[in-house]
């Protein structure tokens, strides 16, 4: 307590800085006081005033009557604790369904890039066999060896090829059941297609991505000879 003036002042800390008060012959008491109460040091004699001040970083013997906070209010370590606990439970929570997002393009990525070259390699197989002296051996082969990408060996996949003049009709009519096979347009009638189907089963790359179980492939070419 410091005599101030005839009246006793004393310096308290609020969240807007120093300030200080006098004890009035009413009996002010610190108690009553929302604010921390400090004894004001001998350096501030004659330069407090009842409106908040920043001399709080000026005081000097061990007082610390400098900006604060009330009582009960968290500290900054505390609250920092407690912002990096709820970043880390944000993150455990988002981090399973980023995962899910980022492999799931990749997978389907990969899907996306074994069914086009199927259909990339059906295609090219069907334009070879409507040519006179395609066997149905290289056919096959020429599938096979057109169709590999990425996560896929092209040997894997399972080649048809059958003739008609519609799908619908081809399907009931398989040639090159054996590779010593003749090409697949000899002996066909005009109008007479050549359908190459290639099947692959997929293996998933991440158990919990779901893609589908089987890829398929199909070219058609209108036969050039009989």
């Amino acid at each position: 307590m410091i005599p101030f003036q005839g009246t006793e002042r004393w310096a308290y800390r609020t969240p807007h800085g120093v300030s200080a008060f006098p004890l009035s012959a009413e009996g002010t008491s610190r108690d009553a006081m929302p604010c921390e109460i400090l004894p004001c040091p001998a350096s501030l004699t004659g330069r407090l005033s009842t409106k908040p001040s920043a001399v709080g970083s000026r005081l000097s013997h061990g007082a610390r009557c400098g900006p604060t906070v009330p009582a009960g209010t968290p500290s900054d370590s505390g609250r920092q604790r407690d912002e990096r606990g709820a970043s880390a439970v944000e993150f455990a929570l988002v981090v399973p369904i980023l995962m899910l997002i980022v492999f799931g393009i990749i997978v389907y990525g990969m899907v996306f890039a074994q069914s086009l070259s199927l259909s990339n390699a059906a295609r090219q197989a069907a334009r070879s066999g409507v040519i006179d002296g395609t066997t149905c051996s290289q056919i096959t082969q020429l599938s096979h060896d057109a169709a590999g990408t990425v996560g896929m060996d092209g040997s894997a996949a399972t080649v048809t090829i059958t003739t008609g003049t519609s799908e619908a009709s081809a399907k009931s009519n398989p040639v090159c059941t054996t590779g010593g096979s003749p090409p697949p347009c000899k002996g066909t009638t005009a109008g007479t297609n050549v359908y190459v189907t290639l099947t692959y089963n997929t293996n998933p790359v991440v158990p919990f991505v779901p893609v589908p179980s089987k890829l398929t492939g199909t070219g058609v070419y209108r036969c050039e000879f009989s």
